[in-house]
């Protein structure tokens, strides 16, 4: 699948953006446990929400070659 282009987003941006919050929820469920002995889920579901939106949003800022804050270069085809 292809990268999207610069200020779009894609399946694949969507896709990893909510696997981004999975694993950052269960990292900070994970670290909040071990410091305090309970789980606040609230702040939980707030750090998962930041660093999947975190993540899409850095996507839309990337052009498809990864490039940050550029826009696309037409590819010439080859003849």
């Amino acid at each position: 699948m292809k990268k999207s282009k610069f200020l779009r987003v894609n399946f694949r941006d969507i896709a990893k953006g909510i696997l981004t919050s999975i694993i950052g929820a269960v990292i900070t469920g994970g670290y909040q446990a071990i410091e305090s002995g309970n789980l606040d889920f609230k702040s939980i579901a707030i750090s998962a929400g930041i660093a999947g939106l975190s993540y899409v949003g850095k996507n839309v800022l990337e052009n498809s070659d990864g490039k940050l804050l550029m826009k696309e270069i037409e590819k010439k085809a080859r003849r």
